[in-house]
């Protein structure tokens, strides 16, 4: 029963990167994956003894304060909040699924696979051939892989990467060079900068600094000329993403002041473009404010930014200080509207829960 609940734990971290419906695109199939495949997973476990027994009290607050946000919302608001509060739910569930029953093998195979084939797609996509994602979007051919977005391609990888180049075997090892190749491919400033202070960090306390900002440099050098040359245009200016996102915090930061307590959980999508709409700002509907702290906080108000930064503070202090971001994005990131890159946080930092529980 085991071998079962990790097979199919392994098909939920592959198609939740890979799946795709026709018709209805490749979030909408990823979503069906997510809610199907933790339910299967929950129902095997009752059937099995967990390996760890593991818990976060940070993480469970969290989860009481998405809780009590949605019994104290009323009429519609306490209707937008109910799909996001179950996902939050199901992500936790996860976790703790994954960090009591689940072997680090099995998990880092299956995403080695998921970059496997990714690692395919965007080689396909630089010859221009992408029919999947075109098709699909409509978008330009960007090398994006299955992600649709090629930011999404970028924080994927780029959060990925660090893991497989510090895991033991070579062929993991090996991934994760791909892995940063994919990143500096996707040509996301942001995700590239945290991949890079990741890698630093980590070189850093393994002692190898130099070869891996050399691999760093060459990696970029090359990703980034062939994804300029595929792209149809150059990406937008550093500049450009630093001034339009200090911008539309500037109208933000007064909503959460004014509302301490929060407007109620999965609100931002309404509340975001009342704040900030087509005919007074050139960002249109902003239903993204291009952060989950922003987003949350206008939500939750100002108890997530203080449960948040406690979370960070015992992550920091039990050492994974790389992991920083992850805990938000895993139970939070935009309420789970990119299930992709959701289950990876999920999956990598119950990855470091079981390592600090091999380490007790």
């Amino acid at each position: 029963m085991r071998k079962f609940f990790e097979l199919i734990l392994g098909i939920l971290i592959f198609l939740s990167a890979t799946a795709y419906i026709p018709g209805k695109g490749m979030d909408e199939a990823q979503g069906i994956i997510f809610r199907i495949g933790i339910t299967a997973l929950l129902i095997i476990s009752f059937y099995l003894k967990p390996i760890r027994f593991i818990t976060n009290k940070w993480i469970n607050t969290l989860l009481g304060v998405s809780f009590v946000s949605v019994l104290i919302s009323q009429n519609l608001a306490q209707a937008v909040a109910i799909n996001p509060f179950i996902n939050i739910l199901l992500g936790v569930m996860l976790l703790y699924l994954i960090t009591n029953y689940a072997k680090e093998e099995m998990i880092l195979n299956a995403l080695c696979w998921v970059v496997g084939v990714q690692a395919i797609m965007v080689i396909l996509q630089a010859f221009h051939v992408d029919t999947l994602i075109i098709r699909t979007s409509g978008s330009r051919a960007d090398m994006t892989g299955l992600f649709e977005y090629r930011y999404a391609l970028g924080v994927y990888m780029g959060v990925l990467a660090p893991f497989l180049l510090i895991s033991k075997r070579k062929l993991w090892k090996a991934f994760g060079i791909i892995s940063v190749i994919l990143a500096v491919c996707s040509l996301s400033y942001a995700a590239i900068a945290i991949m890079v202070v990741s890698l630093v960090i980590i070189s850093y306390k393994t002692r190898l600094f130099i070869p891996v900002i050399v691999f760093i440099m060459i990696a970029s050098f090359v990703g980034g000329y062939f994804a300029i040359k595929v792209s149809d245009e150059c990406p937008n200016s550093i500049s450009y993403k630093i001034k339009s996102r200090i911008d539309i915090h500037k109208r933000f930061i007064p909503c959460i002041m004014n509302k301490p307590f929060g407007y109620g959980l999965g609100c931002f999508k309404h509340v975001g473009p009342m704040v900030v709409n087509r005919h007074n700002s050139p960002y249109g509907d902003v239903t993204d404010a291009w952060s989950d702290f922003t987003e949350r906080s206008m939500e939750l108000g100002f108890i997530f930014l203080v449960l948040f930064g406690l979370l960070c503070s015992d992550v920091i202090r039990r050492g994974g200080i790389i992991l920083i971001g992850i805990p938000l994005n895993m139970a939070f990131h935009s309420c789970f509207n990119h299930y992709n890159l959701c289950i990876l946080f999920i999956v990598l930092f119950a990855l470091w829960e079981i390592k600090q529980y091999k380490d007790i």
